[in-house]
């Protein structure tokens, strides 16, 4: 609702209704998926700073190498060690983003520093594969660690 009053000012207001049925238990309000997984990552830090580079919209071979170092360091084991995906794809990622030749301008090494892989990723594929990995850990029980 916006209300118009005489000398130039205005003021707006929200409002909203709750529909309520008498007799029936009141039901909580539910978590979207966000706010779940954001609950499952507090605590770790690791995993925190996962999700916080997952919401900028950049995404660049560095970057997502950084999120698949993130998981690995809260899970304490490469993802393909934890069985999460396989030896393969863990290497073909990581291959792709350190090879220039396939990454271009934003891989994380020099140009022929290392061997490009036979079937490189794409960075769209490397983002889902990445956007995978982050949805599994977080349906992971809670990591602990010894003292």
């Amino acid at each position: 609702m916006i209300v118009f009053l005489s000398a130039g000012l205005s003021m707006r207001s929200k409002m909203h209704a709750v529909a309520e049925s008498v007799g029936e238990p009141q039901q909580k309000p539910q978590r979207t998926q966000a706010q779940e997984l954001l609950r499952r990552a507090t605590g770790s830090p690791h995993l925190e700073l996962a999700l916080s580079l997952w919401a900028d919209q950049m995404r660049s071979w560095p970057r997502l190498y950084r999120i698949m170092e993130e998981i690995e360091q809260h899970l304490g084991k490469h993802i393909d060690a934890a069985g999460l995906c396989t030896a393969n794809l863990r290497e073909q990622f990581t291959r792709t983003a350190n090879t220039a030749e396939v990454s271009g301008p934003d891989a994380r090494h020099a140009t022929g520093k290392f061997v490009a892989p036979n079937n490189p990723m794409s960075l769209p594929e490397a983002t889902e594969f990445l956007r995978q990995m982050l949805l599994i850990v977080l349906r992971l029980p809670a990591v602990t660690t010894s003292p």
